[in-house]
């Protein structure tokens, strides 16, 4: 008996990693190939404040992730508390999978339906990954808000991620290992993806540690350059 695979779309309802017309081609793909799908309406709201919707998604039936760098998503759904068996999970890239990997599986049939995100939040945050973190405490130490703690086992959680501050990554540029992913951001390394961290943020993060109004600066940088501000 062949075992059917269920697929998960994320629209990232709160980001950009996913341009409108890009889902738009996906839901049109599914629809016409008749492939029972669950629409996320944003994986990293889900993994931060739903999930226990999360864990419905994630039932340990074999499943298919579509949305932005497999990285970021695999440790979503490990930093959420899922356990992510790698034999039954995969994750794609939507922007970079080929719409006949649909005809090259076996999906389930059907009804699809959909998870929504309705918070005013924008899960801006950062992810560990733990297969590279070695709790330095680096990050732990560098950021200014409070993102972080120790768990009782010594290990560098994300305790409050509503803390982080929209559009700054500056912890996973401060990380030795390379273990810290914003899935939001538009460059890699950062969102997860391959690369090398560029030389040309010395400047603000200098900026940052010498200036008495943080969150004014965060501002000013908004504003001005309407960009990622690290």
């Amino acid at each position: 008996m062949v075992t059917m695979s269920k697929l998960v779309l994320c629209a990232c309802k709160r980001g950009k990693k996913i341009s409108r017309q890009k889902l738009s081609d996906w839901l049109h793909e599914l629809d016409n190939q008749n492939v029972a799908y669950t629409l996320v309406d944003d994986l990293c709201g889900l993994a931060a404040k739903g999930k226990i919707e999360l864990s419905d998604v994630s039932d340990g039936e074999k499943t298919v992730f579509i949305g932005c760098q497999p990285k970021a998503m695999r440790n979503l759904l490990k930093n959420a508390g899922i356990q992510v068996d790698e034999n039954k999970f995969d994750f794609k890239n939507a922007k970079e999978t080929p719409f006949d990997f649909l005809k090259e599986n076996d999906f389930s049939k059907g009804q699809s339906k959909q998870i929504t995100y309705d918070k005013d939040w924008k899960p801006w945050y950062p992810v560990l990954d733990y297969s590279l973190c070695t709790s330095c405490q680096k990050c732990m130490n560098f950021c200014l808000f409070g993102v972080y703690t120790l768990s009782d086992e010594g290990k560098v959680i994300v305790e409050n991620p509503e803390n982080c501050k929209d559009l700054c990554p500056a912890c996973a540029r401060t990380c030795p290992q390379g273990a810290i992913v914003f899935p939001k951001h538009h460059d890699s390394p950062i969102d997860g993806g391959e690369g090398e961290f560029k030389d040309d943020a010395g400047s603000l993060l200098t900026q940052i540690q010498k200036s008495n109004d943080v969150y004014q600066l965060f501002g000013k940088q908004k504003k001005s350059f309407r960009c990622f501000i690290i």
